[in-house]
């Protein structure tokens, strides 16, 4: 056998090993088969893959799924080449070998809704028939709208309590995060990011502060603000119980008339509501406990010897008196 044979028959040798270590071993492509993504925003696909255990791989592609062709997305050597919609705005975040194909799209755009992409590892080197890759695509969901976040609240509401809120949501740029905001509310924020599954990562922040009985009945907002200045508000309502303040009493007529009949009652802020009172008549130094706890306390007939009238109001949380 010549030189020329030899040669031929080593090739031969070796595209024949190459094909039975590729028959028996497992090519295979992890990633969502759908991603959503916020105009102006960016997002990370994940992307894993296996080859044969002697393979060592070195180039990771990506495409775009048509009938026909192979229109680039990604091309570390071909930049150039990169269809216009996705040109300069792709860049791998992944290793080849570390069999991560993890792909980061920037500005995502509203051009590429619905757009099938898929990554092809070594084109050069590995055909259709070694492992269809286009079998295995992804679909951005491009969203232009904002989704406002989720609140929740948690702790004692109660006076002199300390409350805590939270806001949190998802997003898919972890190099560019979403920054979230509580308004006007003043109180100790901290602030968490977490990987979750999908391409997914959350956002959360808290806020904590001690509760007073002017809370109750508050809304809490929390502004979520994406790159581009792009944003979305939630609000929640504070509920805060409390024992009752700010107990006066009042009376109707405001000026009566001696010997006029007097309706007196007991004003109070809490929450709940105050569901006791008392009444006391102060006379010449002394207090006298009136009978009854009702909210209102009905004068027959006034004189300049009625005396002065305080009350208290009770709940649950607590009593206060007038002044």
């Amino acid at each position: 056998m010549g030189c020329c044979g030899r040669r031929v028959f080593l090739l031969w040798i070796v595209e024949v090993i190459r094909a039975v270590i590729l028959a028996n071993a497992q090519w295979s492509v992890t990633m969502p088969g759908h991603i959503t993504a916020l105009t102006g925003s960016c997002v990370i696909i994940p992307c894993q893959f296996t080859c044969p255990w002697n393979y060592q791989p070195k180039e990771v592609v990506w495409y775009q799924y048509v009938s026909y062709g192979y229109p680039l997305v990604y091309s570390k050597n071909k930049p150039g080449g990169v269809i216009e919609k996705f040109r300069y705005k792709t860049e791998l975040v992944g290793n080849a070998t570390e069999k991560n194909c993890s792909l980061k799209i920037k500005d995502v755009h509203s051009t590429q809704n619905q757009e099938k992409i898929y990554v092809w590892i070594d084109p050069d080197m590995i055909s259709y028939r070694d492992y269809k890759f286009y079998d295995t695509t992804v679909t951005l969901n491009v969203k232009d709208v904002v989704a406002p976040p989720e609140m929740s609240v948690t702790g004692e509401q109660t006076e002199g309590k300390t409350i805590k809120v939270y806001c949190t949501a998802v997003h898919t740029c972890p190099s560019s995060p979403p920054s979230l905001s509580f308004g006007d509310q003043q109180g100790s924020i901290q602030v968490s990011h977490t990987k979750e599954e999908m391409g997914q990562w959350r956002v959360t922040a808290e806020i904590s502060w001690k509760a007073h009985d002017e809370d109750h009945g508050k809304m809490v907002s929390c502004t979520i603000t994406h790159p581009g200045n792009r944003n979305a508000t939630m609000r929640v309502a504070l509920i805060v119980t409390s024992s009752p303040s700010n107990v006066s009493v009042t009376q109707h007529p405001g000026r009566p008339l001696e010997g006029q009949p007097v309706n007196l009652s007991c004003l109070s802020q809490s929450y709940p509501p105050a569901k006791s009172y008392r009444w006391y008549r102060v006379q010449r130094g002394h207090m006298v406990q009136q009978e009854g706890e009702s909210q209102n306390l009905y004068l027959a007939k006034v004189s300049r010897d009625t005396g002065y009238y305080s009350c208290s109001a009770r709940n649950d949380f607590g009593e206060a008196s007038s002044k």
